[in-house]
């Protein structure tokens, strides 16, 4: 192609003269050329051409107004276009861009307040630690915050303008496909997100809500609830629902709460009549304080006195009778007893008196035999109550007598049973020959039933052989006043 620049520099400084725009002052060296229509380059357009000759060795550019702060420049050794001020696109598109590519540490641009805000770069490369505490790594955006001081991420998927930003310009999230997250805060200056009135918000199946960085996290939902509102969290299709009534103070789950560890709740909780199902109470193993600040608390005791215990706010109350202490009193005259003879030696008289000084309803059985003892049978029918479960392991049975003599061939008392199988009941002590320790004075004996069939509900029987005779200062009486059966209870 053949440029004809003389011609076209002198119309070109002609046009300068007449309109008063364009003044060089060496006509050999002028800044722009026309150079008419361009046939072998890039484009057929017209072309004016600046630095024609490539003198200039670093920057050309073309300024707009005296000031010289206002321009366009092509940096010649960084192979770019700069602008010094903003571009507005008139809300056209920008096509075929590329955010700036970073393969190096040392090509890290500046992220200087308040020129850099906002710059977007694209990392090919991981750095560790550029900053303190800060590491950009490959394959990722970072964006410049506005203090100028901190490449914040943009993770995978996001969409250019499609991001949130929390009100002190720390957190971003991508909007695109990938693995999104959203950050609060710097664990430094508290962060609020809100979302106004009516606004949804959908985490999807594998997104999470961490709240543990710091011992402050909150998450509110409805934050400019008024008195009197219900906040509602609903989960997946609708079936699980969480609603927390700000009037009452109450939540309230809609369906079952299944909870896998350790939970303190300070306030109370309104199961609203419904079940809790495959619950354990707090198992100790010694009975902890009970005082006022633990009224109503409720403990199991796994050793010694096993069982379930309430505090009422001085003592723990045994709250289940399963492990108890039951006792079946018998005084005379015995519930369901009967006086019998046995068809031998049965000469004498069975009377009943009260003894005022000890406060005791009594059985006594005298005669005016002498040759031999003589007898009778008192027979107690037991029914054992239905919260039996088993004889207590010690002094399970005990009864009070007295006698006019020490002396068993005078006056004594035999005991013998059959349980609720109808098999011998056999005693720890022997129960035959029975005399007091002291003529004339009450005597309390702790006895043991030993083995047997006892069921809750059936009936045992006890028989209780008082004898006498009228010999060595006779005749002498044989006195039994009451007997106990001390049972551990089952629940019921």
């Amino acid at each position: 192609m053949t440029r004809t620049k003389t011609n076209n520099l002198f119309k070109l400084f002609l046009s300068g003269i007449a309109i008063g725009i364009l003044s060089f002052s060496n006509l050999t060296q002028a800044a722009i050329i026309y150079d008419g229509a361009e046939t072998s380059g890039v484009t057929t357009d017209d072309q004016y051409i600046i630095d024609y000759d490539d003198t200039s060795t670093t920057n050309i550019a073309l300024e707009f107004g005296s000031s010289g702060i206002t321009y366009l420049r092509y940096n010649i050794s960084g192979n770019k276009f700069e602008f010094s001020h903003d571009v507005d696109f008139q809300s056209n598109q920008l096509l075929n861009a590329r955010v700036q590519n970073v393969s190096g540490v040392a090509n890290i641009p500046a992220c200087l307040a308040p020129t850099d805000a906002g710059k977007v770069i694209f990392i090919t490369s991981t750095f560790v630690n550029i900053l303190p505490n800060q590491t950009l790594t490959v394959d990722n955006y970072y964006i410049c915050n506005t203090a100028g001081n901190l490449w914040l991420s943009i993770p995978t998927g996001f969409n250019p303008g499609d991001y949130l930003r929390s009100n002190d310009n720390t957190t971003y999230v991508g909007g695109g496909i990938g693995q999104n997250t959203l950050d609060f805060g710097n664990g430094i200056n508290p962060v609020n997100i809100n979302f106004n009135d009516n606004s949804t918000v959908h985490f999807d199946s594998n997104a999470e809500v961490d709240l543990s960085r710091t011992s402050a996290n909150t998450f509110t939902f409805n934050y400019d609830a008024a008195n009197g509102d219900t906040t509602s969290l609903v989960f997946g299709d609708g079936s699980g629902v969480m609603t927390f009534n700000d009037t009452t103070g109450q939540f309230t789950f809609n369906n079952k709460v299944f909870i896998g560890g350790d939970t303190t709740i300070w306030g109370n909780l309104d199961m609203n009549l419904n079940q809790i199902t495959n619950m354990r109470i707090d198992n100790v193993g010694s009975l902890p304080a009970c005082n006022g600040s633990s009224v109503g608390r409720i403990v199991f005791l796994t050793s010694g006195n096993v069982g379930e215990y309430i505090c009422d706010g001085f003592n723990w109350i045994r709250n289940s009778i399963e492990g108890t202490t039951g006792t079946l009193e018998f005084s005379a005259a015995f519930k369901d007893g009967v006086v019998r003879p046995d068809g031998t030696n049965n000469v004498g008289t069975m009377t009943q008196d009260t003894d005022t000084i000890n406060n005791k309803n009594f059985y006594r059985w005298t005669t005016n035999r002498t040759p031999a003892l003589h007898d009778l049978d008192i027979v107690v029918d037991v029914r054992l109550p239905d919260d039996f479960k088993e004889f207590a392991s010690s002094n399970n049975f005990v009864y009070d007598f007295r006698s006019t003599t020490i002396n068993p061939a005078q006056a004594k008392m035999d005991i013998s049973g059959v349980d609720t199988a109808g098999a011998p009941i056999s005693f720890t002590i022997p129960a035959t020959n029975i005399v007091p320790g002291v003529a004339n004075t009450w005597t309390s004996t702790n006895n043991n039933i030993n083995g047997g069939t006892f069921n809750a509900g059936d009936r045992m029987q006890l028989t209780f052989k008082l004898s006498s005779r009228n010999i060595g200062g006779g005749p002498h009486n044989f006195d039994l006043a009451n007997f106990r059966l001390n049972y551990i209870k089952k629940a019921q």
